[in-house]
C-alpha cells in the first residue's frame, strides 16, 4: 500500500473526458488522474471503454446548439494541441449526414446553427444530389442530407488521449494506471483508494468513468444514466480502390426495426497494418446493462457472427462496390445516455465532487470540450458565456 501527498483535484477515469479535464486543470493546480490503460488482454481486465479505436466522427453541427458550441469549441482547439503534444489525431475529410427519411428535425434546425456558428454546409434535397457528389455511394429514393467539409471529419481517439495525457504529464500531472475502488470525504478532504491499495487524498475529485458512473461503487446515489451494447466492424478495405480518400465520415439516419442510426468511418490504418472502413450502429440486438460485471463480459465477447454479417450488410449497401468476400472483425463498444440527452457537467449531491459524463455517444468528437468544461466547473462553480448550466445538469432517478 502506498500513499500519495494532497492534490487539489483527483480525475477517477483516465478516458477521454477525464484526461481532457486534467490537461486544463493542470495549468493552475497540483492534479491526479486515476485509471487503467488499455487492456493488452480483454480477459485479463474488467475495465474497458469505447475509445480502444483509431476512428470517430468528427462533426461540428450537434444534435442542439450545446452539442455545437462543445464540437466547435473542441475542433478550435486541436491544432494547438496537436503542436503542443507533438501528435496528430484530426483529420478533416468532412462529415456527411443523410436522412433516407426526408427531413428530419435536426436538418431543420441546422441552418439556423449553422449561422449561428458561421459555418456554411451543404444542403442536399434528394439522393440525385449526393450521388452525384459521391458517385461510389448509394443512397435510397427521398433521401436529403447535408455535408460538412473540414474542419468535421475524424479524429483518432487513441491518439487524442495520448495527446491529451502527453502535455498534461509535462504540465505536472501525476497519472496512476490503476482502479479507484473507494471514495470517501472527511473533514473536507477527499480519500480515494485504489484496487492496488493505493490511497490518494484530494481537495475536489471529478468523476469521469463514462459507462461506469452507476457502476464503480464511488457514488452513494446514482444518477440518471443507462449504458447499452453497441456494435462496430472492421473491414479491411484495399488502399488502391480509387475512392480510398475520397470517403467522408458518415451518419446515415436510417431508421428501421433491425438496424438504425448507422455511422461509417473512412479507410484508416490500424495498428496491425491493415486498413479498415468501419461502421457501426444501434441493432435490435442492443442490451442494456445493470452491472459493470455485464459490461466486462460484452467487451470479453463481443457481437455475435449473426450481428457481423448485419453489420456488414448494412455498409455493402451504402457502398456497394464492397467486395462480397471482404475480411472483418467485429468490435464491441458501450454507449451511455442521460435523462436530457446532454452530458451532466456540474456539482453531484456531495460538494466538491464533479462529475463530466454521460455522452450519449458523441463524446469522443468533442471530449475536449467537455472536461474543459468540467474543469473550468470545478474552479468557478460555474459555466463560461455562452454555456448555460442547465443544459448539463445533472439529473436523478425518479
Amino acid at each position: 500500500m502506498s500513499r500519495m501527498s494532497g492534490y487539489d483535484y483527483v480525475i477517477i477515469g483516465k478516458g477521454l473526458v477525464g484526461a481532457a479535464a486534467a490537461r486544463y486543470l493542470s495549468k493552475e493546480a497540483k492534479v491526479a488522474i486515476i485509471g487503467p490503460d488499455e487492456p493488452t488482454d480483454f480477459h485479463q481486465s474488467q475495465i474497458f471503454a469505447s475509445h480502444y479505436d483509431q476512428a470517430r466522427v468528427q462533426r461540428i453541427i450537434g444534435k442542439d446548439i450545446h452539442w455545437t458550441r462543445l464540437n466547435q469549441d473542441a475542433i478550435n482547439a486541436y491544432a494547438a494541441l496537436e503542436k503542443e503534444s507533438g501528435i496528430r489525431f484530426h483529420e478533416n475529410m468532412g462529415c456527411l449526414y443523410v436522412n433516407p427519411h426526408g427531413v428530419d428535425a435536426y436538418l431543420k434546425a441546422a441552418p439556423n446553427q449553422a449561422t449561428q456558428i458561421g459555418t456554411n454546409p451543404v444542403f442536399y434535397s434528394s439522393e440525385k444530389e449526393i450521388n452525384q457528389q459521391f458517385p461510389f455511394l448509394t443512397f435510397p429514393e427521398g433521401t436529403v442530407g447535408m455535408l460538412e467539409e473540414g474542419p468535421a471529419g475524424l479524429i483518432n481517439p487513441r491518439k487524442l488521449l495520448q495527446a491529451q495525457l502527453t502535455v498534461a504529464k509535462s504540465n505536472g500531472v501525476t497519472t496512476i494506471n490503476e482502479v479507484a475502488v473507494s471514495l470517501k470525504k472527511a473533514g473536507g478532504v477527499f480519500t480515494i483508494v485504489t484496487n492496488k491499495g493505493t490511497t490518494i487524498h484530494a481537495g475536489q475529485v471529478i468523476i469521469a468513468t463514462g459507462s461506469y458512473q452507476n457502476f464503480s461503487g464511488l457514488l452513494e446515489q446514482p444518477v440518471a444514466m443507462r449504458s447499452k451494447t453497441e456494435s462496430v466492424i472492421l473491414i479491411e478495405w484495399d488502399t488502391k480502390d480509387p475512392n480510398t480518400s475520397k470517403i467522408p465520415s458518415i451518419l446515415y439516419e436510417l431508421v428501421h426495426p433491425e438496424i438504425e442510426a448507422i455511422y461509417v468511418l473512412p479507410p484508416v490504418q490500424y495498428p496491425d497494418g491493415k486498413t479498415y472502413i468501419k461502421i457501426g450502429a444501434n441493432v435490435s440486438e442492443d442490451e442494456w446493462f445493470e452491472s459493470k460485471e455485464e459490461i466486462a463480459k460484452w467487451f470479453q465477447s463481443g457481437p455475435s457472427t449473426t450481428l457481423s454479417q448485419k453489420l456488414f450488410k448494412g455498409l455493402k449497401y451504402i457502398l456497394p462496390s464492397l467486395p462480397e468476400n471482404s475480411n472483418y472483425q467485429s468490435k464491441p463498444c458501450v454507449v451511455s445516455y442521460t435523462k436530457h440527452g446532454r452530458p451532466y457537467i456540474g456539482e453531484y449531491c456531495i460538494e466538491g465532487i464533479i462529475i463530466a459524463g454521460g455522452c450519449n455517444g458523441y463524446s469522443a468528437m468533442c471530449s475536449d470540450s467537455i472536461g474543459k468544461l468540467g474543469a473550468f466547473f470545478a474552479q468557478n462553480r460555474s459555466f463560461p458565456e455562452p454555456y448555460e448550466a442547465a443544459a448539463f445538469k445533472i439529473e436523478y432517478p425518479d
